[in-house]
């Protein structure tokens, strides 16, 4: 890694939930000002409403990740057939429409200054076919990287993919054959790469050292690590191994796996060549203040910022 990772922060999910839009533009400022932090990791596709919002309270020049992965999951709710990687064509060519429409949001964005460095997309949905499946995603990330996007790249955020004997999060594609459909597409134009994220990666493995072996598999193609907890049992955040969002916490607690030690740990692993580093902090229970939400995000991004820090400081002595 260098000095120039950014940090992003996906801002999104610690939102108050009931609170007017303008305490809303007001919590993703107090994000923007955290030192540390370079920019969001924005959840475009929802809706026009939303996306409109955040091109709102993103400041030009500062960089952002996009992830869609929100927008798959309510797209999925509503047909468990849609998705880049669905075997059925019209859920396949649905979901490749929704990233063609997010291609013209990226010009468009890009117009009025506004960095979109790179997009997340998942290997959705959840299909019992797995050979199927990795070929359907490979036609759909083949089409997508061809597309002319600029400056910006994409990564292929993993998710947890199903293993027997236990009910998934999400179930998609495992780690092995998005690695292997990036591979073979990669004499398309557009850079695509992987993102790791911390918690998707416990919940596939039911381990808090999954992340890091996740790490360590796509050693040399990893490009996005993203810092998001989970817990093991019930809690206000929601269900056992649900993708809730946790935060970082000093040590093993009621409400999250992720302490600051195993942060740390995972953090230690990541190579170089990375193209951003992002955390994702929900905040429980909806009557916290806006101060409170921020004392969340604080610790990972501190826990970033150091990780890319002392990287490039590294780098710079070896230089």
């Amino acid at each position: 890694m260098t000095a120039r990772v950014p940090v992003m922060v996906g801002a999104y999910a610690a939102l108050p939930a009931h609170a007017p839009i303008d305490d809303h533009a007001r919590y993703v400022r107090l994000v923007l000002e955290l030192p540390g932090v370079d920019g969001l990791e924005l959840p475009l596709m929802i809706d026009q409403a939303t996306d409109e919002r955040w091109l709102e309270w993103t400041p030009a020049g500062r960089p952002s990740a996009v992830t869609v992965i929100p927008a798959f999951a309510i797209r999925g709710r509503q047909d468990p057939g849609f998705g880049l990687a669905s075997h059925r064509e019209d859920g396949r060519a649905a979901a490749v429409e929704l990233i063609r429409e997010l291609h013209g949001t990226v010009r468009r964005w890009r117009d009025h200054g506004r960095e979109l460095t790179v997009i997340a997309v998942p290997s959705a949905p959840q299909m019992p076919d797995l050979d199927a499946a990795e070929r359907a995603f490979e036609a759909s990330l083949r089409e997508i990287r061809s597309w002319d996007w600029g400056p910006t790249r994409l990564v292929v955020e993993h998710c947890d993919a199903r293993r027997a004997g236990r009910e998934p999060e999400k179930g998609y594609l495992p780690l092995d054959r998005e690695v292997n459909v990036i591979a073979r597409t990669d004499d398309a134009p557009t850079e695509c790469g992987l993102a790791v994220n911390w918690a998707r990666s416990v919940i596939e493995h039911r381990d808090v050292g999954g992340a890091s072996r996740d790490i360590e598999q796509v050693h040399e193609r990893l490009r996005g690590f993203i810092l998001s907890g989970v817990s093991d049992h019930d809690t206000g955040y929601g269900p056992a191994w649900a993708d809730a969002h946790t935060p970082v916490v000093p040590r093993r607690a009621s409400t999250s796996l992720l302490t600051t030690l195993l942060a740390r740990e995972a953090l230690s692993r990541l190579p170089r060549g990375l193209w951003y580093l992002a955390v994702k902090t929900a905040a429980k229970p909806d009557s916290l203040t806006m101060g409170e939400r921020i004392a969340l995000v604080t610790p990972a991004v501190e826990l970033l910022a150091a990780a890319r820090d002392g990287q490039a400081d590294e780098s710079e002595r070896t230089a």
